[in-house]
């Protein structure tokens, strides 16, 4: 909440909304008193039971020595989104002891500077959006604390008690620099008589596909700049190390991924008509791509292939793990905060059975809850819309169950990728897609963008 000022057209920061314990985005009324109250009408949505509530509250300003004394633990972001924030406003209304704060720097590129300043020089804040940085430069440099110690501490939290593959994204020998309390699936599905049935592939083995299959077209409904973020996501690595400070984005390797991409459409011509169907169906189109964060999903798109058995053999990568695990929000702990115990507090309690088991958009990284998702799928039926295609889903059967779970098993989990990196990438392949380079010249142009900024960010 800003007080604007008519005279200069200045603002102030009054308040934030979740230190109030309230979701500034629900909010329908607010009035303002004489004497300084603030009154505001706010929505509350239950999400178990799918009702919405309507709270009335009354804020007055007092003392900080008047109020309840929590412990501050700071969550640093760009820009909190609204899945993180009910999670904030949730915790914050149950915990009597510990409070999260939270600290927006800003979108754009005056944010980033100030939060990389505040990390380095040991002001930052005590629980980090890993969406906001590059989580391999902040590893590289220290800057994050280990969490399986603080883990094995807490009774609600043993290792054994998730998914290893989701763990693997942010785990560096031995040691883990972040969690995702839920991911996402994003992979590629094909008939099991055009892709075989192996969990992945490389670019040579989608390249010898189309040229067994000319005239087919490759992918439906997603663009080159989508499959380049996604094979870089997964596979940066490949790329960078940031412990070295070495990039190799002039490496045939890399030169191969450009290459692949180009053959797909550009955004303004990716195919999204209704007749992909009877086109998956003729072998005119080969894949499908897949997103999704439930049984149910899985289920629509094996339907557009009319009973044919199908694989989600993934996107081509080097080591041919192909199925991404996206991360739908990633958390992380400063080596730097005062506070390890009670920061973790937040985490564990976003990682605990109650809140994975309702968590709604991503599937649960704790293996208790995964398996009541995949129970609740068993025993109902979805009606799902499409564009403009309507299906009536069956309850999922083990074969359905085995596929997502085969999918989570060998998936490879993706760090939050860095912005600046991608960005550079996407703004110089450009010209290679536009063939005004070659892929050689512009490989070489982004491994000296890319050595550079990470010369300057190690």
């Amino acid at each position: 909440l800003y007080r604007y000022h008519m005279a200069d057209q200045s603002r102030e920061v009054v308040l934030n909304w979740l230190n109030m314990s309230m979701a500034g985005s629900n909010l329908e009324l607010l009035a303002s008193f004489p004497d300084g109250r603030i009154m505001a009408l706010n929505r509350q949505y239950d999400r178990e039971g799918g009702e919405q509530q309507m709270e009335l509250a009354v804020l007055t300003r007092v003392p900080a020595s008047e109020t309840a004394q929590k412990t501050a633990v700071t969550f640093g972001t760009l820009k909190v989104d609204y899945y993180i924030s009910e999670q904030i406003l949730a915790f914050n209304r149950s915990n009597e002891a510990c409070q999260i704060q939270v600290k927006e720097y800003g979108d754009d590129e005056t944010g980033r500077m100030q939060l990389r300043a505040d990390l380095l020089s040991g002001k930052g804040p005590d629980i980090l959006d890993l969406d906001a940085v590059s989580s391999e430069a902040a590893i590289a440099r220290g800057l994050l604390t280990d969490l399986y110690p603080l883990m094995e501490q807490c009774p609600d939290t043993d290792k054994a008690d998730f998914l290893p593959s989701v763990l693997s994204i942010y785990e560096r020998d031995g040691r883990l620099y972040g969690i995702v309390p839920g991911f996402m699936i994003d992979s590629l599905m094909g008939k099991v008589s055009v892709v075989g049935e192996q969990t992945g592939w490389t670019v040579s083995d989608v390249q010898a596909l189309c040229q067994s299959r000319p005239g087919a077209q490759l992918i439906r409904a997603t663009s080159r700049e989508d499959v380049m973020r996604i094979m870089l996501s997964m596979g940066m690595e490949d790329f960078i190390d940031w412990r070295s400070g070495v990039c190799s984005f002039d490496s045939e390797e890399f030169i191969s991924l450009l290459e692949f991409c180009s053959m797909l459409p550009s955004a303004e011509e990716a195919d999204y008509e209704d007749d992909f169907m009877e086109r998956l169906a003729s072998g005119q189109l080969l894949l499908t791509e897949m997103h999704t964060y439930d049984v149910a999903s899985y289920q629509l798109h094996a339907a557009f292939f009319a009973g044919e058995p199908v694989n989600c053999i993934g996107y081509p990568s080097s080591d041919g793990r192909g199925t991404l695990l996206e991360p739908g929000y990633s958390l992380a702990i400063l080596e730097a905060c005062p506070h390890k115990q009670e920061a973790w507090e937040f985490i564990s309690w976003l990682l605990a059975d109650e809140f994975q088991s309702s968590a709604w958009g991503y599937l649960p990284v704790r293996e208790s809850s995964l398996q009541k998702v995949f129970d609740k799928a068993m025993e109902t039926e979805t009606d799902y819309s499409y564009n403009s295609l309507s299906f009536e889903l069956p309850a999922a059967t083990p074969e359905d169950i085995a596929a997502v779970r085969r999918m989570i098993d060998t998936g490879k989990g993706a760090s939050m990728a860095d912005g600046r990196l991608l960005q550079i990438v996407e703004e110089e392949a450009a010209a290679y897609f536009a063939g005004q380079k070659t892929a050689k010249d512009v490989a070489k142009i982004i491994q000296s963008r890319a050595q550079l900024y990470v010369d300057e960010n190690r």
